[in-house]
């Protein structure tokens, strides 16, 4: 058997990510952990670090919309006020205009 074109691992890995229709779930994956950085590095000063993750009791990304459930009313508010500077943030560690709004609850 004779090959007739060499590819890349990126490219093969490329190709079984659209294969399988697992780009959304990829992507979701990114935007919560980037959500988890931002997070991690605004709250830093006011708690402990092995509490940061236990702030954000739910993710939820569908449509350009990043839902997140807050366990504290507090941290609630004060993101709030910051929502759009932390969707600039994520676009940015993305390097893709993936995010369109960030409803927290």
């Amino acid at each position: 058997m004779r090959r007739e074109e060499s590819r890349t691992i990126a490219e093969v890995l490329q190709d079984y990510i659209k294969e399988g229709n697992l780009e959304s779930g990829l992507l979701s994956a990114r935007i919560f952990e980037a959500w988890d950085l931002v997070l991690l590095d605004m709250t830093a000063p006011y708690y402990k670090s092995e509490e940061i993750p236990g702030l954000t009791l739910r993710k939820y990304f569908k449509d350009g919309v990043l839902s997140c459930k807050i366990s504290s009313s507090v941290l609630r508010s004060q993101l709030y006020f910051q929502l759009e500077g932390i969707r600039n943030r994520i676009n940015t560690m993305l390097q893709e205009e993936h995010v369109l709004k960030i409803t927290i609850y």
